[in-house]
């Protein structure tokens, strides 16, 4: 595909988001009330959180693998990793990427809205008979204005995730690093890219939230690799979520002031 026809197809998702707004301001005051106060409520945070460590952890079995035992196959953890794997009848990497693929895919599926969903994870769910993706398009409003709050969370936080593992294993070289490298441009920033175009149309200060949401899953996965403890996703996705929650609220409410002044001829 040319930069071109590229370029051209992640800007449809901006004018998707901008459908979107269009659509949530020309609601009548109560559907436009009932619909942005679920904001207020809070999102899957928890679930956002579940997504992010499972996909990490997934990522370290991985990268741990091609460290450890890649040239290693004969050592006992090893082995024992190796024969649990085959049974499945496919190879170590060909287990961890299919793995990897189906959280972000099972991530979709529950926090994302449809417009925001790359192709590659549609032709990967159509391939292996995740059905569920197909069906998000048919979310009522309200469910669709939630996911534009929790899945851009996800994304980001999990661009800062595959930073940080990038840099983790590139001292290694050989195997390791070069999952890492591929994880990272194949599975990650091809989310992650889509998001941002897509968000185009939102202040700012939106994305600055999901910048520093980003930064604080790329440290605390420095942290977590280094003395292989807890992830602790939760509490970031939790004040990302709230903060982010906060400031979309708050630009629709001023957009459809502004859209209603108009609409009054208040303003020429």
């Amino acid at each position: 595909m040319s930069t071109r026809s590229t370029f051209t197809t992640l800007q449809a998702h901006s004018k998707s988001t901008q459908h979107f707004i269009e659509l949530l301001i020309s609601l009548n005051s109560k559907e436009f009330k009932d619909v942005t106060s679920s904001l207020e409520v809070g999102g899957k945070e928890d679930l956002i959180a579940l997504h992010l460590a499972s996909f990490t952890r997934t990522s370290l079995a991985w990268l741990e693998w091609e460290r450890n035992c890649r040239n290693k196959p004969w050592r006992k953890e090893c082995r024992e990793i190796s024969e649990t794997i085959e049974q499945t009848g496919l190879g170590v990497a060909t287990y961890y990427n299919t793995a990897l693929k189906t959280l972000v895919v099972k991530a979709c599926i529950d926090l994302a809205p449809d417009w925001l969903v790359p192709y590659w994870v549609k032709w990967f769910a159509h391939h292996n008979g995740l059905k569920e993706l197909f069906e998000i398009h048919r979310l009522d409003t309200r469910e669709q204005l939630n996911r534009l709050a929790d899945y851009p969370i996800y994304t980001y936080m999990l661009h800062g995730i595959g930073k940080a593992l990038v840099e983790e294993f590139e001292h290694d070289g050989g195997t390791s690093s070069a999952t890492a490298m591929y994880i990272y441009w194949d599975i990650i920033e091809p989310l992650y890219e889509v998001v941002v175009v897509g968000l185009e149309p939102l202040p700012s200060s939106i994305s600055e939230e999901l910048r520093r949401a980003s930064y604080e899953a790329y440290n605390a996965t420095h942290r977590a690799v280094k003395s292989k403890g807890r992830l602790g996703f939760l509490p970031l996705t939790l004040h990302a979520s709230r903060s982010l929650r906060e400031k979309l609220a708050r630009y629709l409410v001023i957009l459809r002031a502004k859209h209603e002044l108009e609409a009054s001829g208040g303003v020429e």
